[in-house]
């Protein structure tokens, strides 16, 4: 039908507008953040623009039900104060016709959620962390400011050099504090080069004319050991793959309570859309009148209340204080039975439209 369809055009172009526009706003925060991390020298500046592309599919899942929430709630509220709501009811319509077509309008972002929650979030997760593994920590060996000493792994690594050779890759001076597998240790070295391994493409340090000092504690005195030369792998060993980053049957065979928890955020966030379409046609007032400011009120106020029962839910479970089905589904399943109820009632006339 021609309305139906312009109800669903309305929404699609308001929800991609509003999408872009928190979109940008979101990269924009998580690109300073990036910033301040390569200016202390824990990421290499030629990789921010990849980093910001693989977090678009994780910043999409999030933002998607809310740009449709309130793309929804903008169009319903223009019919109904330019009256083409009550205008199509007198034509024939009746409120069972608002409601499948607002469902209608949230199916396309529905199935963009699944495609993100299953397919494209978990790949990008998962190219993130290996380039955030490399990034943060060991690879900025390759990129020490001389004269600074810079933290390299987390805690693991403080680094110092006295110069480096951006064309050769060789590094002078070299000092290097690591704490691996429970041992410290402080190796000096005349120079050094970070090279690729051509066996398995790890990065390896090569120090040539130093000395390492096995600290054990700080009575007693460090034993060293002068070296000609000496090789050591600095990439971190690949880890077990996040939670966020497993596919859906990796994570529909596992047991553990943060897989769990996973599994069923992903199962439920499609269906926001398809919720939040009920909660709009909810919060809706008599036809023909302005919506009060309360309305939008209200409706902010309930996205924000289902998005921290949800994270809530979520955290319990993490937890394993509570079963996934309760703490996760219990919030969405209160909204579709209120909804159930109040249409088995009236049809939605009283309630949805009262002043």
């Amino acid at each position: 039908m021609i309305a139906g369809r312009q109800l669903r055009q309305e929404t699609a172009l308001a929800t991609a507008a509003i999408l872009l526009l928190l979109l940008l706003i979101t990269m924009a925060v998580r690109l300073s953040g990036y910033l301040a991390d390569a200016a202390s020298g824990r990421l290499d500046p030629g990789m921010l623009g990849w980093l910001i592309l693989l977090r678009i599919p994780d910043f999409l899942l999030l933002l998607t039900p809310l740009a449709f929430f309130v793309a929804l709630l903008l169009t319903l509220a223009r019919w109904r104060r330019d009256a083409e709501l009550v205008i199509l009811y007198a034509a024939g319509l009746t409120p069972g016709w608002l409601l499948r077509s607002t469902l209608l309008a949230a199916l396309p972002w529905c199935l963009l959620l699944v495609l993100l929650s299953h397919h494209a979030v978990p790949a990008s997760k998962a190219t993130l962390a290996e380039l955030m593994a490399q990034q943060r920590g060991v690879f900025a060996l390759g990129h020490l400011t001389p004269g600074r000493f810079q933290v390299l792994g987390g805690a693991a690594r403080v680094a110092w050099v006295g110069s480096v050779d951006p064309d050769s890759g060789r590094l002078d001076d070299v000092f290097l504090l690591q704490q691996l597998d429970g041992e410290r240790s402080l190796i000096i070295a005349r120079s050094g080069r970070l090279e690729r391994s051509a066996l398995n493409g790890a990065r390896v340090l090569t120090l040539a004319d130093g000395r390492r000092y096995r600290i054990d504690s700080i009575e007693q005195a460090p034993h060293s050991t002068a070296f000609a030369g000496s090789r050591q792998q600095v990439d971190p060993e690949v880890a077990a793959r996040a939670v966020e980053s497993q596919r859906f049957l990796e994570l529909w065979r596992g047991a553990d309570f943060g897989v769990r928890a996973e599994l069923h955020w992903r199962l439920l966030l499609p269906l926001l859309p398809a919720l939040l379409a009920l909660l709009a046609l909810l919060l809706l007032g008599r036809p023909g009148t302005a919506v009060p400011g309360q309305r939008f009120l209200m409706a902010a106020g309930s996205f924000l209340g289902l998005l921290l029962l949800l994270a809530a839910g979520r955290g319990l479970v993490e937890a394993g204080r509570l079963d996934p089905a309760w703490a996760l589904w219990a919030p969405l399943l209160g909204i579709a039975g209120a909804a159930w109820l109040l249409w088995s009632r009236d049809g939605w006339r009283g309630w949805a439209w009262r002043g």
